[in-house]
């Protein structure tokens, strides 16, 4: 135990009542003491890391630049709102304190060569004699008494040091530490009972600390320290606030669209109104991708679809009134719900300067999930079950016995161990689990069957390449949005209509004005929208019923007026002139052109009475439409061939050819929609 000394009247803190540890290993030991700080203690007390002696002169590297700065926006639109927030129970995180010795504004060490002016400990009375004790300007109070810092007796005191010797500087958690110093500093009197635990790191030898007494060892250890808790702290990404945020609308109505948990078989597709099983989602992984495995889509694409079906954003700036605002009216219209509490609280919001918070009463949350519920869900569900390649692969799945709890967590594991390749923990888990699943009995599974399952999801995936891509599936949602703009009196009649260029769909414009996008109501709400995505899913299955390599990349049509000529169809759309798969949202876009014009055809099919022979009449309807269904057909034309930028001008920029010819790129256009106007009549 260190030898007491004598304390000196200085400037100091109160008391804090410490439990002390030691993070130990055979080349570091780091001491540190584990308090409770009221708001108004910290933000009196503790410092931002700009705020420490020389670091201004330090050498940061790099990554340290960018995580020694304060990123004030978001402190004071997020986490201050966050805090003030009286709708929810908030909770911070502990403080990771650094206390630092100062000696005339430069950074000492505790080293016992130096002058220290250790303070005198409040009720030094309650402390048996020899248990109070110094580390530099930093004096503790034992409960009892300790000759090694690992002792029991060791663990519990109280402890305060010299405000004008010591900085207490935060290595982790500034932003946090912030948002109460911008809370205190502005009459934080509703958080005057309010606390939040700090841990202090004290760098004595006396008390463990085995690294050099020096001033240059000490600022290493700080740095390595401080980029370390902060590298290693993740964000938490978004497929995880998705299925773990139940107060942001978005995620509300992704969540709303899958099972609410694994299970077996697909009795969710068949419930009214139905939901996709979470084990046919990617609901683990921090990717969009689902061309390989198990999957038909993932939450990180439903989040997309949904983004793209209400047009919102999620829901994260409380203090962002304006945007609150357009949310609250998109809702209402795409959902068909009323939010005029929200509305009312807005108002209040916006006035007082308060942040804004969807609340449980009245259950505002619980009516956007049921308004999605009601409309939404059922149509996105058959785009994303109905289509044949996705049909396939549930039944393969079903066929397989793989829709289930078992095959759902065995796969994740997997992903896991091999991301580890094929070592550490999370391979020893993995093989656990399927010792267990071996083993088990009854209805034992063979590790070697779970294996061949995923090797015949990812053999029925390359038959069908381009509907387990990101940008089809993009493609079939988009396509889908702008076939429900057609509405039932559009068809058989010339009703006039808006359209809105498939463009503004993309992520930069899901704030946009879309108040022209609203559609008839029917007598059933969600019956148009279903209406539409069967339409467009009977349209294109009866393509593919037809020509069954129709989604494979280098697929060629041939044209009408010769039929030895052949062009791939995907050109410029989905596939690069390169042959490759063009993943880009603008890719996304363009084949959503294609497949509109599929679903705007079988209309013409199966609703108008046109036949294979009434090709010409069909270019003759949109060429003088001026409403209705025909004009959606003429615009829909038009964006594939208008421009050097369309499908059509991309086409000709890649062979070199007279991009400004018009003639050129209609044949271009035309050529494939003969094609397709044969092929839908079949």
């Amino acid at each position: 135990m260190p030898t007491p000394r004598a304390a000196t009247t200085v400037q100091k803190t109160r008391n804090f009542d410490f439990l002390f540890g030691r993070y130990s290993h055979s080349k570091y030991t780091i001491p540190y003491f584990q308090i409770s700080m009221t708001f108004n203690d910290a933000a009196r007390v503790l410092n931002l890391v700009n705020e420490m002696p020389d670091a201004a002169s330090m050498n940061w590297k790099i990554e340290e630049l960018f995580q020694r700065d304060i990123d004030w926006q978001r402190v004071e639109r997020q986490i201050v709102p966050y805090l003030k927030n009286q709708e929810r129970p908030q909770f911070f995180n502990s403080l990771t304190i650094a206390l630092l010795p100062i000696r005339s504004d430069t950074l000492g060490t505790f080293a016992t060569s130096e002058s220290w002016n250790a303070p005198s400990i409040e009720n030094e009375e309650k402390f048996a004699p020899g248990t109070i004790c110094s580390y530099g300007p930093i004096t503790c109070g034992y409960w009892g008494q300790w000759s090694d810092p690992g002792d029991d007796n060791a663990r519990l005191g109280q402890i305060c040091w010299n405000t004008d010797q010591v900085r207490a500087i935060a290595i982790d958690g500034q932003h946090r530490l912030a948002a109460i110093k911008e809370l205190v500093g502005f009459g934080g009197e509703q958080f005057q009972h309010s606390s939040v635990p700090v841990i202090l790191l004290v760098f004595d030898g006396s008390l463990g600390f085995n690294q050099e007494p020096t001033r240059e060892a000490l600022i290493d250890t700080l740095r390595n320290l401080f980029i370390d808790l902060n590298k290693h702290a993740k964000i938490v990404n978004r497929a995880r606030q998705i299925l773990l945020d139940d107060r942001d609308p978005a995620s509300i109505c992704v969540r709303t669209a899958v099972g609410t948990q694994l299970a077996s078989g697909v009795s969710e597709l068949n419930a009214t109104p139905p939901a996709l099983p979470l084990s046919l989602i990617d609901w683990h992984s921090e990717q969009a991708k689902f061309d390989v495995g198990p999957y038909l889509a993932t939450i990180l694409g439903l989040d997309w679809a949904v983004a793209k079906t209400l047009g919102i954003r999620p829901f994260e700036d409380p203090m962002a009134h304006d945007k609150t605002r357009r949310l609250i009216d998109k809702l209402e219209r795409k959902l068909g719900i009323e939010l005029n509490e929200a509305r009312d609280r807005l108002k209040e919001c916006v006035k007082f300067e308060r942040p804004f918070s969807f609340v449980e009463e009245p259950d505002e949350l619980g009516q956007i999930g049921d308004g999605f519920r009601t409309r939404w869900c059922r149509p996105l569900v058959h785009l994303l079950s109905q289509f044949t390649p996705y049909r396939q692969l549930i039944t393969l799945r079903q066929q397989r016995q793989t829709l289930c709890p078992e095959f759902a967590n065995w796969y994740a594991m997997k992903q896991c161990a091999d991301e580890s390749s094929g070592a550490g923990k999370a391979s020893q888990l993995l093989g656990v689990f399927e010792s267990k699943l071996s083993s088990r009995d009854p209805n034992p599974v063979a590790t070697g069957d779970l294996k061949d399952s995923v090797t015949a999801c990812n053999d029925l995936k390359k038959e069908r390449m381009f509907a387990f891509t990101v940008v089809f599936q993009r493609a079939l949602v988009l396509a889908f949005l702008q076939l429900t703009k057609v509405t039932g009196t559009m068809v058989g009649s010339n009703e006039a209509s808006s359209d809105f260029e498939l463009g503004t769909l993309l992520d930069g414009e899901a704030d946009g004005d879309d108040s022209g996008d609203d559609i008839e109501e029917d007598a059933s709400v969600g019956a148009h929208e279903q209406e539409r995505a069967e339409d467009l899913i009977n349209a294109l299955n009866h393509v593919l019923a037809q020509e069954p390599d129709f989604l494979q990349k280098g697929w060629q049509f041939s044209w009408d007026d010769d039929p030895s000529k052949f062009a791939r169809f995907w050109l410029c759309s989905l596939v690069n002139p390169q042959d490759t798969i063009d993943f880009t949202q603008g890719a996304s876009v363009r084949a959503s052109e294609m497949l509109l014009v599929i679903g705007l055809m079988w209309l013409y099919r199966e609703r108008e009475g046109l036949a294979e022979d009434d090709f010409d009449e069909l270019m003759s309807r949109a060429d003088n439409a001026e409403a209705g269904l025909n004009y959606k057909f003429q615009l829909c034309r038009e964006r594939m061939w208008a421009g050097d930028t369309s499908i059509a001008g991309r086409i000709l920029k890649s062979r070199d050819q007279d991009v400004e010819d018009d003639d050129l790129r209609w044949a271009e256009i035309r050529g494939r929609l003969s094609w397709l106007w044969t092929l839908i009549n079949r």
